[in-house]
């Protein structure tokens, strides 16, 4: 990955954490309103999947992020950390 690459990149995941939170937060919402069977429970599995993915590419994106721009990056996944975790405890934590 280019520099000006990883500018772009960091740039990008920049501007994206507030709506990453705001995402996050209207997922969380209704989820006491869904009417659907075993909503919840797909919706789990879902996060418990892309989890698993996104694991394999982080370790493959982190490798070609420039170093300049890491700490970027690791800002914005420790930024919407909190609100990965509230989602996933709303779908997957014990009732």
């Amino acid at each position: 990955m280019s520099d000006t690459d990883g500018k772009w990149t960091c740039d990008s995941y920049t501007a994206g954490v507030t709506s990453t939170t705001e995402l996050m937060e209207a997922i969380i919402a209704p989820k006491g309103d869904f009417q659907a069977v075993y909503f919840n429970s797909h919706v789990c599995r879902s996060l418990q999947k892309l989890a698993t993915d996104r694991a394999l590419f982080h370790k493959r994106f982190m490798a070609a992020i420039p170093a300049a721009y890491k700490a970027c990056i690791k800002g914005y996944y420790h930024a919407t950390a909190k609100e990965k975790e509230r989602l996933v405890e709303a779908f997957c934590g014990k009732e």
